[in-house]
């Protein structure tokens, strides 16, 4: 089957049309369209599926995600009088994000196709490649470019003074730049992304929907070469991670259970004699960009502090800067949901979030090889999560979300069985 027909059949349904965005997402990087563009296919879908006259089923982690969203908005709209109004464009942006969420989850449980595996599979391979080799020519000619930021086809033609960051950024490619690691000063890469820890795991949410259809040491490779250039160390972990997950999921589900069962019996025997050494591998691992560690750990702890004493019960609404440069409730999903939304949102939020881990696992453990893979994903991100924002980078959060949404079709699916 040739590409072009490849890609009519992509576009056929709308299993497919929900992963179009997928392959899209380089020209959209690249004609600045990031801000709307995945929010207006969710949108586009959720119509159409909404629209069917076939019974609609609706998770409970989806009403837990629809209710998070609601309480998140009245919590913005509660202190719209006492903030400006950048920082209000900006919370109802963050807002948008979770919105999107829930029409990408609703459209994928209850679409009825098959999605495209192949298809898929074919443009994420030159995405890749192709951004590796992006990647190396800026590595190679770094000492030439410096800070490298220009601006989307769209950013050039439009004004953006006076635009919230969240929202500016979305313009611009920022290319290149450079950051302490390791006590020197090396180039820092964010290609397809905002900012380089969301280009890292941009990069791995695509290697693993790879992966779902079959493995190439090549787009291993260039995933791992990409992700060190961004300096994340977290998704460098998860890199690690993700060749241990390729070893495990060779193996059929039953084999699986039981190599999960016997390492966690091993982690828990052996944990104790570890510990010291555990720490010190941490210690070392926050040295590498001792800052922005300790950055985190202030703001988290000032986050958190600040919901506590002023608005507890429905949170912040708006990430305020108050003294800081980084807005407060970010750098973590988790401490931003109690921050924004106190309480109350944080009961609805980490009742989905504990589902999603449920919905994971059982995915890893009892589904079959793509599937758990993307179960897998869904892992990282979860874990991701508690350290990043989730509303902010927009392909990972649409990636985030049509994952969940797809466990909680295989897990209904299989139920039913």
């Amino acid at each position: 089957m040739s590409s072009m027909t490849r890609f009519n059949k992509l576009l056929g349904s709308t299993e497919n049309i929900l992963v179009f965005p997928l392959i899209f997402s380089p020209f959209a990087w690249i004609l600045g369209l990031n801000l709307f563009f995945y929010h207006a296919v969710a949108l586009y879908v959720f119509v159409r599926v909404y629209s069917q006259k076939e019974p609609k089923h609706i998770p409970l982690l989806l009403v837990f995600l629809c209710l998070y969203s609601l309480v998140y908005l009245l919590s913005i709209l509660l202190v719209v009088p006492d903030e400006n109004f950048s920082r209000i464009l900006a919370s109802l942006y963050n807002w948008s994000y979770w919105v999107m969420g829930c029409m990408v989850v609703y459209s994928v449980v209850n679409s009825k196709g098959i999605i495209d595996f192949l298809a898929i599979y074919n443009g994420v391979y030159k995405i890749i490649v192709g951004l590796s080799v992006i990647a190396l020519i800026l590595f190679l000619g770094s000492n030439i470019f410096g800070e490298l930021r220009v601006p989307s086809i769209l950013g050039a033609l439009l004004p953006l003074g006076g635009l919230p960051p969240l929202i500016s950024d979305s313009f611009s490619l920022n290319l290149l730049g450079r950051d302490w690691f390791a006590g020197d000063s090396v180039p820092r890469m964010s290609l397809l992304a905002p900012y380089p820890t969301a280009f890292a795991i941009t990069i791995i949410g695509l290697l693993y929907i790879s992966l779902t259809k079959r493995v190439s040491w090549l787009l291993v490779l260039c995933s791992g070469f990409m992700i060190y250039m961004s300096l994340s160390r977290m998704v460098m972990v998860f890199y690690l991670l993700t060749l241990l997950f390729i070893v495990f999921f060779m193996f059929e589900a039953s084999v699986r259970r039981v190599i999960f069962v016997l390492g966690l019996v091993l982690f828990l025997l052996v944990l104790p004699y570890a510990t010291s050494y555990l720490l010190l591998v941490w210690d070392e691992f926050n040295s590498v960009r001792q800052a922005s560690s300790d950055m985190r750990i202030f703001l988290y702890q000032h986050s958190i502090a600040t919901a506590f004493e002023e608005r507890a019960f429905w949170g912040m609404g708006v990430k305020s800067r108050g003294e800081l440069l980084i807005p407060l409730g970010s750098h973590s999903t988790l401490v931003g949901a109690f921050y924004k939304t106190g309480f109350i949102g944080s009961i609805f939020f980490f009742s989905f979030y504990l589902l999603s881990i449920v919905y994971s696992l059982f995915s890893v453990m009892y589904a079959r090889r793509d599937v758990a893979y993307i179960g897998a994903l869904v892992l990282i991100f979860l874990v991701f999560s508690m350290f990043e924002d989730m509303d902010a980078p927009q392909l990972v959060s649409y990636m985030f979300f049509l994952c969940v949404g797809f466990l909680c079709r295989s897990v209904k699916f299989r139920l039913s069985q």
